[in-house]
């Protein structure tokens, strides 16, 4: 798997068994494909996994708190912003914050 990133979007490509490479466009074409030919079998199965998928923890709060993926999209959206509005602290005033706490 390769990675290819930039800030506003990510591509992947993922090597198939015969050598070729397939990006994540291909992927979301066959899986587009997939979908349409399936029966309400398959599609309740991939709904369910697509579901399971949005519960999974994928981090922690500093406290511990597990977060699931939207929850955790949520807080870094919400980081974004403030960064954007310049609602942060620069490494020296950081430092000098922390020296206040000793």
């Amino acid at each position: 798997m390769f990675l290819k990133s930039s800030k506003k979007s990510v591509t992947l490509k993922y090597k198939q068994k015969d050598n070729t490479n397939m990006t994540t466009i291909d992927i979301k074409k066959r899986i587009h494909h997939y979908i349409d030919q399936a029966d309400d079998r398959l599609l309740k199965m991939i709904y369910a996994m697509l579901r399971q998928d949005d519960k999974a923890i994928v981090a922690h709060t500093t406290e511990g708190k597990p977060l699931t993926r939207s929850e955790y999209t949520k807080i870094l959206e919400e980081s974004e912003k403030q960064i954007e509005q310049g609602d942060y602290l620069t490494h020296e005033q950081l430092k000098k914050e922390i020296n206040k706490w000793k």
